[in-house]
């Protein structure tokens, strides 16, 4: 990708290819409408992915490691699928 870059912009400089300015300014817009597009779209506040665990979960994962600091994750795993 970065070797097709500096092909094209050494074509340019060359004057090997040409573009109308209307070209141009078309191009310029569509990425500037992108640009913003992807800055202040709500799909773009988002995070991908599940959402976690509930408050109460943490909460619940909490209290137990509290009261016996010698749990690991997988007696605490275990628990909580009994309940």
């Amino acid at each position: 990708m970065r070797f097709l870059r500096i092909i094209l912009i050494h074509a340019v400089l060359s004057n090997q290819l040409s573009f109308k300015p209307a070209t141009i300014i078309k191009f310029h817009k569509t990425l500037i409408k992108q640009k913003y597009k992807l800055l202040f779209s709500a799909k773009a506040k988002r995070k991908p992915g599940p959402k976690g665990p509930s408050k109460e979960l943490i909460n619940l994962i909490v209290e137990m490691k509290q009261r016996d600091p010698q749990y690991g994750y997988l007696r605490i795993a275990t628990q909580i699928q009994c309940h």
